[in-house]
Order: C-alpha cells, then sequence, then structure tokens
C-alpha cells in the first residue's frame, strides 16, 4: 500500500514534468550494492531524454552511489535529482552528476566524505574518513597556539634573543603535543586518507563528464570545500549553499510543491526501503540493419 502511493506521486511528477522518475528511497539502509542491480533491472530496457530522481538517503557505500548514477546517466539525455528532506554522505554525489537539483524547502545534503565501514560488536558502522584529519588539524592548531604563546611568555620574562625564544618554544610545544600525536593511528591515517582521494575522483569525473565543467580549478576549489572543508559529516548543506557552490538549483514549482510536499509526507511516514520507478514505455529492440549498397568493385 505503502508503495502503490509514492508510485501514485511519481507518476504525477512525471506528468507534471513530462520526464521519466525512478525514486531511490532508503530512510534506514545505507546505499548497498543490491540497490544498483534494483536499479539498473527497472532501467536497463528505458531510454529517456529526461530522468529526474526522487532521492532519500543517509548516503553508504561511495562506489554504489557513482554506478547508480552512471547506470542512470547511461539512459537519459539530462538528470535532475529531487531532495524531498535530505540526500546526505555518499548520496551527495548525485549533486555532482545533475543538471538540475530541486530541494524541499527543509531539504539538506552533506559533505562528501566518504564513508569507512567497520565492525563493531559483531555490527556494521560508518565512519567519515574525514574524522582523523579533523583530529590532525585540531593538533596541528594547538601546537602552533602552543608555540606562539610560549614565545611570548619567554620574550616577555627573560632577556633572550628572539632565535634563543623561538628554539624554547619549539621544545616546549614539542614535548608538550608529541603524546597526543602519537595516538594517531598512522596507517588509518593513510587509509582514510585513499578514501577520501576516492570521493573527490570520482566528484571530478561527474563534473567533466555531466555538467561539463572544464575549468579543474574551479572543480579542485569545489570538491575540496565538499569533501574536507565542511566541519563535521553531519552538517547541513542547504539550498543557498547549493546555490553558492554554483550549482543549478532551485525550489519547488507552484506545480511541483504540493507533489514534493506529499513525498515528504510519505518519506517521514514510512520506514521501507522503496526502489521503484515511472518510466517511459520500453525501448523496443533493435534490428540489425544489412546494407543495400555494395562495395565499388564487388561482384
Amino acid at each position: 500500500m505503502a508503495e502503490n502511493e509514492l508510485k501514485r506521486l511519481c507518476q504525477r511528477l512525471a506528468g507534471t514534468r513530462e520526464s521519466g522518475v525512478i525514486a531511490l528511497v532508503l530512510p534506514n539502509e545505507p546505499l548497498l550494492p543490491k540497490h544498483l542491480l534494483d536499479a539498473h533491472a527497472r532501467i536497463a530496457d528505458h531510454a529517456c531524454k529526461k530522468v529526474d530522481v526522487v532521492l532519500h538517503s543517509s548516503g553508504g557505500d561511495i562506489n554504489t552511489a557513482y554506478q547508480i548514477i552512471e547506470t542512470l546517466r547511461r539512459h537519459c539525455r539530462s538528470m535532475a535529482t529531487i531532495v524531498p528532506i535530505y540526500a546526505k554522505s555518499a548520496a551527495s554525489l548525485f549533486l555532482l552528476a545533475s543538471d538540475e537539483i530541486i530541494m524541499g524547502e527543509l531539504a539538506e545534503l552533506g559533505p562528501l566524505d566518504t564513508q569507512i565501514v567497520e565492525r563493531e560488536k559483531g555490527a556494521r558502522k560508518y565512519r567519515s574518513a574525514l574524522n582523523p584529519f579533523k583530529t590532525l588539524e585540531e593538533l596541528q592548531k594547538f601546537s602552533l597556539e602552543t608555540l606562539d604563546l610560549t614565545v611570548k611568555l619567554v620574550l616577555g620574562r627573560a632577556e633572550l634573543s628572539i632565535d634563543e625564544a623561538i628554539k624554547h618554544g619549539i621544545d616546549f610545544a614539542a614535548k608538550t603535543s608529541a603524546s597526543l600525536f602519537t595516538q594517531l593511528d598512522i596507517e588509518k591515517v593513510g587509509e582514510y586518507s585513499r578514501a577520501l582521494a576516492v570521493g573527490k575522483e570520482y566528484g571530478d569525473r561527474l563534473l567533466r563528464r555531466h555538467l561539463r565543467w572544464r575549468d579543474k580549478h574551479k572543480r579542485d576549489q569545489i570538491l575540496e570545500k565538499i569533501v574536507r572543508r565542511y566541519p563535521s559529516h553531519d552538517y547541513i548543506i542547504d539550498y543557498e549553499e547549493v546555490q553558492e557552490l554554483g550549482f543549478n538549483v532551485r525550489l519547488p514549482s507552484d506545480e511541483e510543491k504540493p507533489i514534493i510536499d506529499g513525498i515528504v509526507k510519505h518519506v517521514l511516514g514510512s520506514s521501507e526501503t522503496e526502489i521503484l520507478c515511472a518510466l517511459p514505455p520500453k525501448t523496443p529492440a533493435k534490428r540489425k540493419r544489412t546494407s543495400s549498397l555494395k562495395k565499388k568493385g564487388a561482384p
């Protein structure tokens, strides 16, 4: 019954926007390879001028998100992503491949800090690859502030040159911070660094391939910000922020608003994973053509 309601809303949306619609609604489940297989099975025999992706997800496997995006893009000329409430973490990757983004008034995206799957008491848990780097940034900040403060105190209380004061400051800051730095798991920092690089590379590829952003400096600026520069994994990237980043984003039109409001109401009242579509009729299989023209000189 719940799926029928979402399907009805998606069919209304498809009629209003004259597009194909595929809904990826995962309120309590991360993006996993099985969702890629499901999405592919639903769109495999279709070809659309435009596909709207109704997306509700807290993220999951970034490789899966990338593959779903590329699968959908192979079957349409343009793609819009509609976010009724939230598309966080790996789900935010859709932002970088969408010709248009439509966000509900309360909708939010999130930083593209790749999630690492770790085992904790026999259960899988996703952790942000950004966490150790934020810890490292705080330690670096603490060390520099300690050095600065120590040099000022030494200069104010002892008859020493600046060079001598800096030497004492470095020695004190090193001894103070050393025990903190040794608590970092260097191997894990390297692993997490590679994970963040994966998200950035996927993002760069999608911006070049689908949005035709040719300016590498601009791409690097955008990706550095959404991958590393926001302060936490839960940080809210709202409509205005997406607009400031330079993407083609807007709020729902008067015609779209009641439909998207209906989707919001449905999603908030359901805990089920739903992947469904309202797509044009399947594309008929193409027959191989044999040319009736003979090559020059052929008998």
